[in-house]
């Protein structure tokens, strides 16, 4: 009986214990010519699953970097709206026209330089 094999997965249920195909060749006279063993190569399709887990750890690995330059952005932000109050305040006190003004200014001034000693991170 001829079977039709349009793809290399439909001969593996003819492969042996080692995965090897063996085939049998005939010569004119219907005798056995030669035993021809055959493997069949997984290796494009290891290949492939090898190629795209890479390239998704490598996505996951840009996915984080972004969320982390996201967050630093968002830190910058925050001190640059700090560091415009403090120099409104700044002019307050220049002006001394405010006494609360300048004991507010004083008070930002070191609970800045506090927060910014101890997250002074260089990433």
């Amino acid at each position: 009986e001829a079977i039709l094999v349009d793809a290399l997965e439909q001969l593996k249920p003819f492969l042996n214990d080692k995965k090897v195909l063996e085939i049998v060749v005939r010569g004119k006279n219907k005798r056995i010519a030669a035993f021809q063993k055959v493997l069949l190569n997984d290796l494009p399709q290891v290949q492939e699953k090898a190629a795209l887990e890479e390239a998704v750890k490598l996505l996951n690995k840009n996915t984080l970097l972004n969320e982390r330059n996201l967050k630093l952005v968002g830190e910058v932000a925050n001190l640059q709206k700090i560091g415009l109050l403090l120099n409104g305040l700044k002019s307050l006190v220049k002006n001394g026209k405010n006494i609360g003004a300048i004991l507010l200014f004083t008070s930002l001034e070191k609970t800045l330089s506090t927060t910014t000693q101890s997250s002074g991170q260089v990433y």
